[in-house]
């Protein structure tokens, strides 16, 4: 028997809370009686995966950091995003045994939880047959990028609830050249607060996931 606990922060630092989640990893390889899932913001960060930001910079690297923006490469899957406030950032550390699937399908599974999580509050959105995520159009909504070790996830996905979405324009945000970005508050023209999203969100993981998370 196992149990998922859900962990809530409301701002950390980017590479505090990767650190968080090798720890975390590292607990979960070694007794998979309790797993985690984070719930937090970060600060502005722009974060690549494991092939690195490529061409994906629109501007000189000087000019990130002449603008408090940090650039940090990862180990996950997926291409350059921004992180920052107003974006609720979900990270599952949890050993996919528990959950009969390889990473590509349990992605899938989170991406039915946040669509369905979308829905309830009048959101209509979908997958998209050749790029990871969650889409409204052809405005991306929620990027996508986990990493796995002996079975055991890390990072996960990034909602735009409230975020500035101009800092999108600094990057090619995952990759992606033919669509835009959007996020909840642009899509209703009203405001939801992290805890009000984190608690729909909580509610539709636990039913895709098909366990009880406190």
């Amino acid at each position: 028997m196992f149990k998922i606990k859900s962990i809530i922060i409301e701002k950390i630092e980017y590479q505090n809370c990767y650190r968080l989640q090798k720890t975390l990893q590292e607990k979960v390889i070694e007794n998979s009686s309790e797993q985690y899932i984070l719930f937090l913001e970060h600060p502005h960060v722009i974060t690549t995966g494991k092939r690195g930001f490529q061409d994906l910079l629109k501007y000189p690297k000087e000019y990130y950091s002449q603008n408090g923006i940090k650039l940090i490469e990862t180990d996950r899957g997926g291409l350059a995003t921004y992180h920052g406030n107003g974006q609720i950032v979900v990270y599952f550390i949890l050993n996919l045994t528990f959950f009969s699937s390889g990473i590509k399908q349990f992605v899938s599974l989170i991406e039915d939880a946040i669509i369905d999580s979308l829905a309830e509050l009048g959101i209509k959105a979908s997958k998209n047959s050749d790029y990871r995520g969650i889409f409204c159009g052809e405005n991306k909504i929620c990027s996508v990028g986990m990493q796995v070790t002996h079975g055991v996830t890390t990072h996960g996905v990034a909602l735009n609830n409230q975020t500035d979405l101009s800092y999108f324009s600094l990057i090619t945000p995952c990759g992606i050249v033919d669509k835009g970005v959007t996020s909840i508050e642009k899509e209703l023209s009203q405001k939801y607060e992290f805890n009000e999203i984190v608690s729909i969100l909580i509610k539709n993981l636990s039913i895709y996931l098909k366990t009880e998370i406190s």
